[in-house]
Order: structure tokens, then C-alpha cells, then sequence
């Protein structure tokens, strides 16, 4: 919810309604009188830091439909090749993945991480499924944000191996005939159905591939980093644990689950040639104009290949 106007009978009445109501998140105030819009701003910072445990910051404008970009920001080289759309603070950096302009939305997000360790963990990180349905909740389409939040989706294998992906708390499972191993929570500790899984020795030659150092983020035991990865890739010309072409099949798997939930049928999907078969309105999604001089055929112009 945005809230426009924040006088007295805004921020001293509608302000508190909207806190008190589960159903509604107040993620944007604006007033044309600075000081009312900085004090809504701090009550709906502070309401919402302490209700969600982390740092809350709600935008803040002085007008609601569209406004020019700040002199500072290169909206036109921002915008690259996807069709030309009036600036607002809510279409960009952070908040750009919510528009199917720019991203893939909650699905694409999450997708790059969680998606990513099933394809990993399952031997397919080369290929994908070859069928996919699902459902989603999409806003309209000229929405500033118009990706589904919300997204339950089933792909299956060529092997016959099944994966279910929905939006919830992040985590993942793998479910095997004998028993299943998952984490639930971004930095959650494993579980399985039998403790004896997690003792169980992977020999070195099936263990999979990670970084020779990772460091530890701030905070306790929690890790991250593949940098060194990246840097002895280049000096060795071997790949990284990584590679473009992984990230690639990972984020594919999201943009296919976005379009079977917009034409809402099920589709047959090809991981080799990269198409939908027999399937024209589908394989159209695929691809879409590419605004000049930002098309992909002018590469070579954008880069210092000397």
C-alpha cells in the first residue's frame, strides 16, 4: 500500500489502520509538505524494522504517476534494449526485478540460487526439463511491478525426475527412495529423514566441485564467496565451478515456468535445441524486439576490443 497524503488525518488515523491490518504493508508515502512526508517515513520505517526484524525502508515521493530521472542516472543506457517506459523511483535499480521488462520477478530471484542447486545436486546442470505447468497471480501488465509474486510450478525430467517450485520460505528438498535431505530458511542447517544421511562419506570423486577458499560473511558461521573461483578460472583456463553456461540453463528454467503460468497451459520444452515444440505462441515469448543501438548485434560497438 502507498499512502498519499500524510497530514494529520493520514499519518494520525489511515497510517495506524493500515499498520494494524495484516493484509496490508505499507511500502510507499507521499505529501507535497517535506516535513509531514519525512515523519510518515520514519513511523512506517520503525513500524515495519521491528515487526520484520531487519532494516525497513519505504520510498518516499512528492508526486504519485511518473517524474523525470535524477541527473545522475543514465535512464536511457539503464533502459537498454527493452521498449522505452516513463521514469519512476519503483521502476529501477532495486525494485527493476519486479517488472517483466527487466527480470523474471520473485521466480527468476529466487531461482538463480535455488534452482540452481537442483540442477547441481541432480547431475542436469547441462540440459533441463522437458515439460513444465503451473499457476501464478500476475498484476495487469502496464503495472510498474507486474511479475507474480506468488508461482506453484511442476517441471519433469527426460529421466523422470520430478521438480515442484512455489513461492514460500526459501529453501530446498530432495526426496529419493531412501528418504529425503533439505534446509528450509536462506542459512538453515541441513535436516534429513534419517540422521544417518548426513553422516554418510561422499567419496572425493563424486563430491561436486567448490571453491578452494570461502569466506565467512559478518555473522557467525555464515558463508560466502566464490571470487577466488572466478580469478583461477581466468589464470588457468579451466572453468569455474560456475560457468555462463550453467547460470544460463538455471535462469532458463525460470523464464519457461513464467511462461507456461502467462498462457496458463502446460508445455512441452526441448533443453537441447532451446524451443518449444510445435508451438508458436509460446516460442515467440522467447525472445522479443531489441530497442537500437542497445541490440545484442551491436556488441562489438560497446566494448574496447583493442
Amino acid at each position: 500500500m502507498g499512502l498519499i497524503g500524510c497530514g494529520g488525518h493520514g499519518s494520525g488515523w489511515n497510517l495506524d489502520r493500515m499498520f494494524e491490518n495484516n493484509d496490508q504493508q505499507v511500502v510507499a508515502v507521499c505529501d507535497v509538505d517535506s516535513k509531514h512526508l519525512e515523519q510518515a517515513r520514519q513511523r512506517v520505517n520503525r513500524h515495519y524494522s521491528k515487526k520484520l526484524g531487519r532494516d525497513y525502508k519505504c520510498g518516499t515521493y512528492d508526486d504519485f504517476t511518473v517524474q523525470d530521472p535524477p541527473q545522475h542516472l543514465d535512464y536511457e543506457m539503464w533502459q537498454g534494449q527493452v521498449p522505452v517506459a516513463p521514469y519512476c523511483p519503483a521502476r529501477v535499480h532495486n525494485t527493476y526485478r519486479w517488472n517483466l521488462a527487466y527480470s523474471g520477478g520473485v521466480l527468476a530471484d529466487w531461482g538463480a540460487h535455488l534452482i540452481d542447486l537442483a540442477q547441481w545436486a541432480s547431475g542436469n546442470q547441462h540440459c533441463g526439463p522437458v515439460e513444465v505447468h503451473g499457476s501464478g497471480d500476475f498484476p495487469p501488465r502496464d503495472a510498474v511491478w507486474n511479475t507474480t509474486p506468488t508461482f506453484d510450478l511442476h517441471y519433469r525430467y527426460k529421466n523422470g525426475l520430478t521438480m515442484h517450485v512455489w513461492a514460500e520460505t526459501p529453501g530446498i528438498k530432495f526426496e529419493g527412495s531412501e528418504g529425503w535431505i533439505m534446509f528450509r530458511g536462506w542459512h538453515s542447517p541441513l535436516r534429513a529423514s534419517n540422521p544417518k544421511i548426513l553422516a554418510e562419506k561422499i567419496p572425493a570423486e563424486k563430491q561436486l566441485h567448490r571453491p578452494k577458499l570461502i569466506v565467512k560473511r559478518a555473522g557467525p558461521g555464515i558463508p560466502g564467496g566464490e571470487h577466488c573461483d572466478f580469478s583461477d578460472a581466468i589464470k588457468s583456463g579451466k572453468q569455474a565451478y560456475a560457468p555462463a553456461e550453467i547460470g544460463h540453463r538455471t535462469i532458463t528454467i525460470a523464464h519457461i515456468g513464467n511462461i507456461a503460468m502467462r498462457l496458463g497451459r502446460k508445455l512441452k520444452w526441448n533443453p537441447e535445441k532451446e524451443l518449444f515444440p510445435g508451438d508458436a505462441e509460446a516460442n515467440a515469448m522467447l525472445a522479443r524486439k531489441q530497442r537500437e543501438p542497445w541490440a545484442i548485434k551491436n556488441i562489438d560497438s560497446w566494448v574496447n576490443v583493442g
